[in-house]
């Protein structure tokens, strides 16, 4: 029993001795496949690199955009771009990159693209309420200023009807449109008040050889007081009296008389007219004319 024992152990034993080449290559296949087997699974639990941006990537034309502004998250890995200011000046989509290193310590590119957009009114700058008399002109467009996010120069129109030479009050509208697009629309008010003069003062002239001024009074009526001087002459004075009526920004004068040296009164009949700028200015034969209490 023994015997047979002894004589089997001998049997495997010389198997192995002629077989070990064979078996150690089946020891390294198997070892090698248990090898790949745990390196690919644990390489599948390696979560992967994950950049995750903002859902809103429209921006306006020409506003400050930095790069890494726009990624919210970034999961497993590490960016490695530098945070540069995003060229916003043109519109449309614009493709960006961003360099990253993943879960395999390698760098990579992300890709994406952003969209440039022009949604921004122009925007008025003005007043909102112009004054002028009956018959005066006004620029209604002087000191008006637009500007735009796209800083192009824009055009302004005055919607709206209204008429220097009738009185009222007109309701008007500023419009600005830029290439986009977008339009500014902005209500102002052109008042254009009766033309009125001032009654007891005077609208007094001023110049080399001739100084004066208008008196006019409120039953229609108005004196001129002058006084002139000629080089190496003695000065002189006189009076005028007249009748007057206003009509739109004009006063329509007649000078019925002229006092002389011995302070009768002489008939003088001349027709002139004066353009009202407001109540404090009154322009004749192209001169200017202020309104002052007391001549000087």
């Amino acid at each position: 029993m023994v015997g047979e024992v002894i004589m089997k152990f001998s049997n495997v034993i010389e198997f192995i001795k002629k077989h070990i080449l064979l078996l150690l290559i089946l020891i390294i296949f198997i070892s090698v496949i248990v090898i790949i087997f745990f390196s690919k699974n644990n390489l599948l639990n390696t979560p992967k690199t994950n950049i995750e941006l903002y859902e809103n990537l429209n921006f306006e034309l020409n506003s400050e955009v930095y790069l890494l502004s726009l990624i919210k998250k970034v999961s497993n890995g590490e960016l490695v771009t530098d945070n540069f200011k995003i060229d916003t000046s043109i519109l449309g989509e614009k493709e960006l990159k961003i360099k990253y290193i993943n879960e395999k310590n390698e760098e990579k590119e992300y890709t994406f693209k952003i969209n440039v957009v022009d949604t921004t009114k122009p925007v008025i700058k003005y007043k909102k309420e112009l004054t002028t008399t009956i018959g005066n002109k006004l620029d209604l467009l002087k000191d008006v200023v637009v500007t735009d996010n796209s800083g192009e120069k824009i055009s302004v129109e005055i919607n709206g009807e209204y008429d220097f030479n009738k009185v009222g009050k007109y309701t008007l509208k500023y419009v600005a449109v830029d290439s986009s697009g977008n339009k500014s629309e902005e209500e102002f008010i052109l008042d254009i008040l009766k033309a009125t003069i001032k009654y007891k003062g005077y609208y007094a002239q001023s110049s080399p050889s001739i100084s004066g001024g208008y008196q006019f009074n409120s039953d229609g009526t108005f004196n001129y007081f002058y006084q002139f001087c000629e080089l190496g002459e003695a000065c002189g004075a006189g009076l005028q009296e007249g009748v007057y009526e206003i009509k739109g920004n004009k006063i329509l004068a007649k000078t019925t008389g002229t006092y002389d040296d011995m302070g009768e009164l002489q008939p003088h009949d001349y027709e002139f007219e004066l353009t009202i700028v407001n109540e404090n200015k009154i322009i004749v034969n192209g001169n200017t004319l202020n309104y002052m209490d007391k001549l000087n």
